[in-house]
């Protein structure tokens, strides 16, 4: 039986919401949403899938996600009835938009993204950050090299990426 989590969504039918959740998965570690079932992952009796919904619902999310996602869509039976299972991996480059904002999946849920969040989202997709960045304000003579590297030190003791270049 499954249940929602980090990287699964149920969903009654096909609208914005399920777009939304790919666009937060695609942004944290990927996930599968299941179309057609209730809060439960129980099949919904009345759900159907026309012959062209799955072709329309892969368009619709890659023209209102920036940049466009496609998905694997796939339908799957289950006590009888026909789901739909929308699965998507983590996109390597993020953030991944839907209608303008930016979404991550935090413990089971859509979060959105703060300015902030987006900016870190898009530098750790790049191992990239502010800092990495010349300044056009100053020159070398006005850096006190001592202070470089006792920077480096205190920072490499909490970086996920680690500073490695040496100062000049």
């Amino acid at each position: 039986m499954l249940l929602e989590n980090q990287h699964t969504e149920f969903k009654s039918s096909f609208n914005d919401a399920v777009i939304e959740t790919v666009s937060a998965f695609v942004n944290t570690k990927g996930g599968k949403v299941y179309i057609g079932v209730d809060d439960l992952g129980q099949p919904i009796p009345n759900f159907s899938i026309g012959k062209e919904s799955i072709q329309n619902w892969i368009n619709e999310i890659k023209n209102k996600t920036q940049p466009g996602i496609i998905t694997d869509i796939e339908p799957l039976i289950i006590q009888g009835k026909e789901i739909i299972c929308v699965s998507v991996h983590e996109f390597p480059i993020k953030p991944v938009a839907f209608k303008g904002r930016y979404y991550q999946r935090v413990n089971g849920a859509n979060h959105q993204l703060s300015f902030q969040e987006v900016a870190d989202l898009h530098l750790k997709t790049y191992s990239s950050s502010w800092d990495y960045y010349p300044s056009p304000h100053y020159d070398i003579d006005s850096i006190s090299l001592d202070k470089v590297v006792q920077f480096i030190d205190l920072a490499n003791q909490i970086r996920e990426v680690k500073i490695q270049d040496e100062p000049l």
